[in-house]
C-alpha cells in the first residue's frame, strides 16, 4: 500500500512541473497561477474593556494580545500588552470631535480684550513703581 501512495505522489509531482499546456495550440504554454485572497476582517487579537474610572486600569488583565481600556467619563484610553516578556501601559486623552476647536476659530475681540486687561495691569504697575522710586523709572534693578 505504502508502494501505491508513492506512485500516486510521483506522479502527482511530475504533473506541478510540467507547464500545463492546450490541446490546439501547442506553441503556447500557460502556467497555472496561485492567487490567495486578501483577508478582509483580521480576527481580534484582545479585549475591550468599559472602565467607570480611569484608576481602574490596574484591574484589567493581560493576556496574549492587547488588552484595551476605555474610559469615556474621563476621555481616557489606555492599551495594555506585554512585550518581549515586559508589561507595557500606554494612555491617550480623548477629544471628542464635536467640540474640536481649530486656531482658525480663535475669537479676534477676545484677544483684544485680553492685550487690553494686560496693557491696564502693566500700567497700574508702572504707576506703582514710579510712586516707591520717587517718579523715576530704573529699569536697571
Amino acid at each position: 500500500m505504502a508502494n501505491n501512495y508513492n506512485n500516486f505522489q510521483n506522479q502527482t509531482n511530475q504533473q506541478l512541473n510540467q507547464p500545463m499546456t492546450l490541446g490546439a495550440q501547442q506553441n503556447q504554454v500557460i502556467l497555472p497561477t496561485y492567487q490567495q485572497n486578501p483577508i478582509l476582517f483580521p480576527q481580534p487579537v484582545g479585549n475591550v474593556y468599559n472602565l467607570s474610572a480611569a484608576n481602574e486600569i490596574g484591574n484589567i488583565p493581560m493576556g496574549s494580545g492587547l488588552s484595551v481600556g476605555l474610559c469615556l467619563a474621563e476621555n481616557i484610553l489606555y492599551i495594555k500588552s506585554l512585550q518581549n516578556g515586559n508589561p507595557m501601559l500606554l494612555g491617550y486623552r480623548l477629544t471628542p470631535l464635536e467640540n474640536a476647536v481649530s486656531d482658525n476659530e480663535i475669537d479676534g475681540d477676545k484677544i483684544k480684550e485680553v492685550f487690553k486687561q494686560f496693557n491696564e495691569r502693566l500700567a497700574t504697575l508702572e504707576e506703582n513703581y514710579n510712586k516707591i522710586k520717587g517718579g523715576k523709572i530704573n529699569w536697571e534693578i
